[in-house]
């Protein structure tokens, strides 16, 4: 073979593994990008609107979780609302809370049934995407936020009741892993002893996987015995 030769073929040699290393680079940083997660927008999708949800007040209360200045927090303290990438299917609608007075010698599964002037149920929804280096939604999920309040113990107070988080939709992408849970952060009073105002803050957490990152994110609202709500 002739030096010309030669050196003709290590050109096309050298230039074909360049190429080809050039090909295997771009691949992995497209995988970076399909699977690195980098933004995420929370919008609301719906105005407050009031709504015949079946089931109404709570009546199915469970245990005591919080108290503060006369006020009783019944129901869940923590509850998943996403396990695997699917909806946790609440049937008998025990993950909630309820925000009502304090009554000695009453059980506390008693007490909703003293109240009185609740509104009908109301709905907040919000929707979730999370965004990969694309710009391309790979998690994306719907929720609502449903409540009752108004509640009054003999004309007096404003309470809270059937508080609870209702996931509408999730949508996520191969290669992805998401979860999210409720939790009730704080109680508060925004009235007097005599005649208090019932408010509750809650956490949404959410923990969002792929195999490069896991990103955790935290959603929060607040609301009051008198339909004040507020996204934090």
């Amino acid at each position: 073979m002739s030096k010309l030769a030669t050196l003709l073929l290590c050109l096309l040699s050298f230039q074909t593994f360049s190429m080809t290393k050039s090909m295997e680079f771009s691949i992995e940083t497209d995988q970076d990008l399909y699977f690195q997660i980098q933004k995420i927008t929370i919008k609301e999708v719906k105005p407050e609107i009031e709504t015949t949800l079946e089931g109404g007040i709570d009546k199915d209360l469970q245990m005591a979780i919080m108290l503060v200045d006369g006020l009783i927090a019944i129901g869940k303290k923590v509850w998943p609302i996403i396990e695997n990438n699917k909806p946790v299917v609440d049937i008998n609608n025990k993950l909630s809370v309820s925000v009502l007075p304090v009554m000695q010698n009453t059980s506390p599964d008693d007490i909703i049934f003293l109240l009185s002037h609740w509104s009908a149920p109301t709905k907040k929804t919000y929707e979730v995407s999370f965004k990969n280096g694309f710009g391309s939604e790979v998690i994306g999920f719907t929720y609502s936020v449903i409540y009752q309040y108004g509640g009054k113990y003999q004309n007096k107070g404003q309470y809270l009741s059937g508080i609870r988080v209702s996931v509408e939709e999730v949508n996520v992408s191969w290669g992805f892993d998401f979860s999210a849970k409720t939790s009730l952060d704080t109680l508060s009073n925004h009235g007097s002893l005599e005649n208090p105002i019932a408010g509750a803050s809650f956490n949404i957490s959410y923990i969002a996987k792929s195999v490069l990152k896991e990103i955790r994110s935290t959603d929060s609202f607040h609301v009051q015995g008198n339909g004040v709500f507020t996204k934090l």
